[in-house]
């Protein structure tokens, strides 16, 4: 995970720094340099050092952190980005029970651009899904359309495979090359009906 470094004073200064985070983040490393104006500030040896803040439904939060010389270290925690807006925060230094320092700042939370109980919408699925299953078919497509052709072979002129269709075969009697041959006896057939006809 990412580290963000804040400079706090605790010497109140006006305006809090502010630590910008995305919600329902967690994990991050906050590295708090500890100052007393311009000069840095260490913690005494055997105090308690924690974070602090009030979310934006009146819900807290409470969790301990390291430190060495004037370096607070904390874990960005999941319930300090549940909510976005700007969470009041402090850091709150003690010694045998007595606060001896508190240092205030923002934990500025950006909203997400998905809620955790937001329902994706199933007309939204991805379309290179859709190109990956049609490209894994293109074996059995050029299958299917070689067949197709060898089918067309055989009714368009008589062969399939370069070889002659049988007779027995259900394209015989349907293809072009059947009807060419057999087109005289067609003609012939047709006139001597007609000729029956005008004569009987």
């Amino acid at each position: 995970m990412t580290t963000q470094t804040i400079n706090l004073d605790l010497i109140p200064q006006g305006v809090p720094p502010i630590i910008h985070v995305s919600q329902y983040d967690k994990g991050q490393t906050w590295l708090f340099n500890l100052f007393i104006g311009n000069v840095t500030y260490n913690v005494p040896a055997g105090s308690a050092v924690t974070i602090q803040g009030t979310k934006r439904d009146s819900t807290g939060f409470e969790y301990a952190c390291t430190y060495s010389g004037s370096q607070v270290t904390a874990i960005e925690q999941q319930q300090m980005t549940v909510l976005a807006g700007d969470t009041p925060a402090e850091l709150r230094i003690s010694n045998d029970g007595d606060i001896i320092g508190s240092i205030n700042f923002i934990i500025r939370v950006e909203p997400a651009a998905l809620s955790e109980d937001t329902v994706i919408s199933e007309t939204d699925l991805p379309l290179i899904e859709e190109a990956v299953e049609i490209v894994e078919r293109i074996p059995e497509i050029e299958a299917e359309l070689e067949d197709i052709e060898q089918t067309a072979e055989a009714w368009a002129v008589g062969t399939r495979g370069g070889e002659a269709v049988p007779s027995t075969a259900p394209q015989h009697n349907n293809n072009a090359k059947y009807y060419a041959e057999h087109f005289v006896g067609y003609v012939t057939d047709a006139q001597y009906t007609a000729l029956q006809t005008i004569f009987s």
